[in-house]
């Protein structure tokens, strides 16, 4: 429903970590929460996990996003400089 519109019909080895970062924030952009989005790339990562191990695919552009999805850009909060006053 998320990912065909987004990605198309391209092989998997054509999709970049910057363009599932990119999805992501569109989804948020799009109204879906948080949890929501996560779900979608999750999903999207356990395709690429299948794909890996099959040798369709060299990496996993969807894994290990925890950093990302504590910026401020996909959280929708605003960035906090603990030394600021």
């Amino acid at each position: 429903l998320h990912l065909k519109p987004a990605l198309g019909d391209r092989p998997l080895d054509q999709v970049d970590r910057t363009e599932v970062k990119a999805l992501a924030l569109a989804l948020r952009a799009g109204g879906l929460k948080r949890k929501t989005v996560r779900k979608i790339i999750g999903t999207l990562s356990t395709i690429y996990t299948d794909a890996v191990e099959d040798g369709v695919a060299k990496v996993n552009p969807a894994t290990n996003l925890r950093k990302f999805y504590r910026s401020a850009d996909f959280s929708g909060k605003p960035k906090v400089n603990p030394l600021s006053r």
